[in-house]
């Protein structure tokens, strides 16, 4: 940013670690901030629900919803299946007997009308309607499934014997979830995708068709009827995903989309092209930090009142838990970052309405609720929150109030002049409880900055004095706080 008068106004866009340093507005480096239309506000906090703690570690969870609106949270460990009855679990495994899932298995679950269905691939598929879960007669093993206008439909499917592809696919019969045996007049197909190699990471419905990733390859499968029923068209490209959770279904412009986290980049799929965000922004940062022993854990999940997907994944740093997020605003297209939410992985939490007379059932009362999220809380009659699996095995939402964030901008100044700094005024829109900052000053963008002066906030600014060629800004934040700019006061002194 060029240096030639005083009170100069830096609208603050987005998480940018990719950016050119010197370009004003980005934020180099930030914990615990995400974008939304307006401005820049403070991530939140996980927020415990009061569900009890699992009796031992959860290998999937997910809130369905039946046809008849009725709402239940389901979890499965290696030997059981439970749902939340308020703040306890009860065990709704099949009578019969306890599971013995492989230890690299992950329940997953969806519903088909007022039936639930769960999977794994050590297990055959269950179906409750209600009370306890039960053995689907001829029904495949899989690690994937989903339901799809008048079908289910199973991925990486098996029958326990002859039959088991990891790029197999298997649907049920038309409009009947428990009929698996194939035949042609029902419906029930199953075939393989092996146009590109490897096993199938993730697949999710967009409309009424089925979309499935590999690592590289995207399937997309359209009903056509008897007697093929099902048929794959390959998108052209290298686009995949990197594990089953990341994958979330968003809305852009009203039409239904996925965000999907490949192994190489990060796009948007609308059923036509794999369009791709986030270079020249955040790609190179987020991938020189992912984890590649733990990248198919990478897990996405929406908060539909925001705009906004959380990217939860394991950095260097991780010995196995999700330990960093990056948040994406399919609203406006801009990045944030958000906590170490040390979470297992995420899932989509739905909760009855919440109003003033039902006090929000995921844990928040009303002297919690910081002024900036306040709105974000009552929205919807039935609320999906975007939620977690901790490490703890417990259930959190991620809509508590925010407590610490932090961020650092790109550099205010030119090569050629030395300016002073004299003030920072941070235009916050909802106001924070203290902030402080730091000033780093460097005589070259590729230097490291030297941390010069801090300063306390008062009469909302910080005063500073410093000559430098460059100047950098790290404000560390507490408490819940919305802001759209910088008013910085910045004087050229002298040219070379």
């Amino acid at each position: 940013m060029t240096s030639g008068s005083a009170d100069m106004l830096v609208p603050l866009t987005q998480f940018a670690p990719d950016a050119d340093p010197g370009v004003a507005g980005a934020l180099v480096d930030a914990t615990g901030v995400m974008p939304i239309e307006r401005s820049i506000k403070a991530a939140p906090e996980a927020l415990d629900t009061g569900i009890a703690t699992a009796a031992s570690e959860i290998f999937g969870a997910a809130t369905v919803e039946r046809v008849d609106s009725s709402k239940t949270l389901y979890m499965g460990t290696a030997t059981k299946l439970y749902s939340a009855s308020g703040s306890t679990w009860t065990d709704v495994t099949r009578s019969a007997s306890n599971y013995s899932a492989p230890a690299s298995s992950s329940w997953y679950f969806t519903t088909f009308g007022n039936q639930v269905l769960a999977a794994n691939n050590g297990t055959v598929m269950q179906v409750s309607t209600g009370s306890l879960f039960s053995d689907i007669t001829g029904a495949p093993r899989a690690e994937i499934v989903e339901t799809v206008g008048l079908f289910v439909m199973a991925f990486n499917a098996s029958d326990g014997s002859s039959w088991d592809y990891d790029d197999g696919w298997w649907s049920s019969a038309q409009a009947n979830a428990t009929d698996w045996t194939p035949a042609i007049a029902s419906g029930s197909v199953r075939g393989r995708l092996y146009a590109t190699p490897g096993p199938i990471r993730a697949a999710k419905p967009l409309g009424e068709q089925m979309v499935v990733y590999k690592n590289s390859g995207v399937y997309l499968g359209t009903n056509s009827g008897p007697p093929l029923w099902w048929t794959w068209q390959l998108v052209p490209g290298d686009a995949g995903c990197v594990g089953r959770y990341a994958v979330a279904q968003i809305v852009v412009n009203g039409a239904p989309a996925h965000f999907v986290v490949g192994p190489r980049g990060m796009y948007v799929f609308d059923g036509s092209r794999p369009v791709k965000i986030g270079d020249g922004i955040v790609r190179r940062w987020f991938y020189q930090r992912l984890n590649p022993t733990y990248r198919e854990k990478t897990s996405c999940v929406v908060d539909r009142a925001e705009g906004v997907v959380y990217i939860l994944f394991a950095n260097s740093e991780s010995t196995g838990s999700l330990n960093d997020c990056l948040i994406y605003s399919y609203l406006t297209g801009r990045w944030g970052r958000g906590r170490n939410y040390a979470a297992r992985f995420g899932l989509q939490y739905l909760a009855p309405s919440s109003t003033f007379d039902t006090v929000p059932p995921v844990g928040v009362t009303y002297e919690a609720i910081d002024a900036p999220s306040y709105d974000d809380l009552f929205r919807d009659a039935d609320m999906e929150a975007a939620a977690i699996v901790t490490t703890g095995d417990r259930i959190a939402t991620l809509n508590g109030s925010a407590n610490s964030s932090s961020f650092r901008t790109t550099y205010f100044g030119t090569d050629g002049n030395l300016s002073l700094m004299r003030r920072v005024r941070p235009r916050f829109i909802a106001n924070p409880t203290a902030a402080s900052m730091n000033l780093l000053v460097g005589d070259a963008l590729g230097d490291v900055p030297s941390a010069y002066q801090s300063a306390t906030y008062t009469d909302k600014r910080f005063d500073v004095l410093a000559e430098a060629r460059w100047h950098q800004v790290v404000m560390t934040v507490t408490g819940g706080f919305e802001i759209t700019a910088l008013d910085v006061d910045l004087t050229g002194v002298s040219a070379e």
